[in-house]
């Protein structure tokens, strides 16, 4: 097995770079090839997807096209597919980013029973994540 990092993945994605998107490609088939898996960690993901929301201005839709594509593609060897699988169904559903849907179904999966966290915004549209009041300074 090999591992994609975080840019790797988005030139498969994107082509901003054609030689780095080219090359991307092949690494990707050259490991189908020889039926390698192709691990993907949470972290990449995470990484992939703020950078193509952010700098790329992506939509969720397209997102989740790119999640939805990594699922199905027998290639890639995705950490916690089990999670993955259930926050791709949730992000359509609910208000919560993609990376707060995972950090809540990471958190659930080990047992919290609620995430701290200075996001109002996401303690509003979440039971597991509760907002804590800034210190008066």
């Amino acid at each position: 097995m090999i591992a994609f990092d975080t840019n790797v993945l988005a030139r498969l994605y994107l082509n901003d770079d054609p030689d780095q998107h080219l090359a991307a490609c092949t690494a990707l088939a050259d490991a189908a090839r020889v039926s390698e898996k192709v691990y993907i960690s949470l972290v990449v993901l995470i990484e992939c997807v703020w950078l193509l929301r952010r700098t790329y201005g992506w939509t969720l839709d397209q997102i989740l096209t790119v999640v939805d594509d990594l699922m199905v593609q027998d290639v890639f060897h995705l950490e916690r597919a089990d999670i993955l699988f259930g926050v791709r169904n949730d992000a359509r559903l609910k208000a919560l980013g993609f990376a707060d849907l995972l950090i809540e179904a990471l958190a659930r999966d080990a047992g919290c029973k609620s995430i701290l966290t200075f996001d109002v915004k996401a303690s509003r549209r979440s039971d597991m994540f509760t907002a804590v009041p800034a210190a008066d300074r």
